[in-house]
């Protein structure tokens, strides 16, 4: 459920822009006051697809709980797995990505007139703006660590590859951070962990830029400004038969509107953590995670009892890497349609199923190719995704 959302914050951004005021609890609550039920509706709609904030924090959670319940033992056999499992598909995708945008930038030449290179330079959009790409951003992706070189650098080829820039980040820190639950017990090290990702927030917000790195770009990149959500997952795996158990059906049902309303106000939450320097910002996802994972478990349990519904989730769950950069494909093809087309705002409602179901039928494709390339460069089977 959490990369389904992030896969429709993205196609809600590419098309309509970031969600604002009309998306916020203000513009809510005059819809009801107005008695104007589609008005609100409408307004919930818009929050939770398009406000920004700490959707990312919910996979860094999901991260900390699925490591925590790893059996590989030692720092370097663990980081040495977790890198197998992720860097193919990875390199993969910067590979097909940058051959992507380039085919694509030839068609919109080739449809416009435009000179080919100005179409690959400057002539792909995401979000609503340019998506620059030189001819050295490949290797800045596939050597991984060129990406720290900038906020611009972080984004090349595929925007949602950085992610896994941060996600390496954690697999490197995570046995520290095994060792040190072990030695101070769950409370204490929560304790610790987000008194760290506080810390570290605030003084980034007092002493950025860093370089290149502005304070907002900081604490969305690095780890360390992000700590306390993977702490929340290790302590969760240790309660994992509990909190992976959906609700009996009946509890399912009955808290399906709650849950809505706690992912929406979550939303709210995040959008305001979202401007840097207060000190929400500071505060960082703790407060909206209270309510939105709560709120997933409960619309996952009744997910759990809709034929179909539950096994499918599972399905992308356990592929969610491999969601995450098919969708970038998807991205790009909207970018070229925005290019003809001028505008999509009209479209977003309507294109959000099939934009969904197109990116679970190339993830099929796409997990062999994975699979493969893994196979290749470590021998064997290779270790699952998960």
């Amino acid at each position: 459920m959490a990369i389904l959302w992030i896969a429709i914050f993205h196609l809600y951004v590419d098309t309509r822009g970031q969600a604002g005021r009309d998306a916020g609890a203000a513009a809510a609550g005059a819809a009801w006051a107005r008695g104007d039920v589609l008005d609100l509706i409408g307004t919930g709609a818009r929050a939770l697809a398009g406000l920004p904030g700490f959707r990312l924090d919910i996979f860094l959670v999901i991260t900390g709980l699925v490591l925590s319940l790893s059996t590989t033992a030692g720092a370097r056999a663990f980081v040495g797995r977790r890198l197998q499992a992720v860097l193919p598909g990875y390199w993969l995708g910067s590979v097909v990505g940058a051959g992507l945008l380039v085919l694509l930038a030839a068609f919109r030449g080739f449809v416009s007139g435009t000179p080919f290179l100005q179409e690959v330079h400057e002539g792909t959009r995401l979000a609503g703006r340019p998506y620059p790409f030189e001819t050295t951003d490949v290797l800045v992706s596939l050597s991984l660590v060129g990406r720290l070189r900038d906020p611009r650098s972080m984004q090349v080829v595929l925007p949602s590859l950085w992610y896994i820039v941060l996600v390496v980040q954690v697999y490197l820190l995570f046995p520290f951070l095994r060792a040190l639950r072990a030695r101070v017990g769950d409370i204490r090290f929560l304790a610790l962990c987000w008194a760290a990702t506080w810390a570290a927030r605030a003084m980034a917000f007092r002493l950025a830029p860093v370089g290149a790195f502005d304070a907002h770009a900081m604490v969305i990149c690095f780890a360390p400004f992000r700590l306390g959500s993977v702490a929340l997952g290790v302590v969760l795996a240790t309660r994992a038969a509990r909190v992976c158990a959906p609700p009996a059906r009946p509890v399912a049902a009955a808290l399906a509107l709650p849950a809505a309303l706690a992912l929406l106000g979550a939303a709210w939450l995040g959008a305001v953590m979202d401007t840097p320097g207060t000190g929400a910002a500071m505060l960082g996802a703790a407060l909206p995670l209270g309510l939105a994972l709560p709120g997933l478990w409960a619309i996952g349990g009744l997910a759990h009892y809709t034929p179909g519904a539950g096994p499918l989730l599972t399905w992308v769950g356990r592929r969610s890497l491999a969601f995450l950069i098919v969708q970038d494909y998807l991205r790009l093809a909207v970018g070229t349609l925005l290019a003809f087309r001028g505008g999509m705002a009209d479209l977003t409602w309507i294109l959000a199923l099939p934009y969904l179901a197109v990116a679970v039928v190339v993830v099929r494709v796409w997990e062999p190719l994975q699979s493969g390339l893994g196979r290749r460069l470590w021998g064997g089977e290779g270790p699952g995704e998960r």
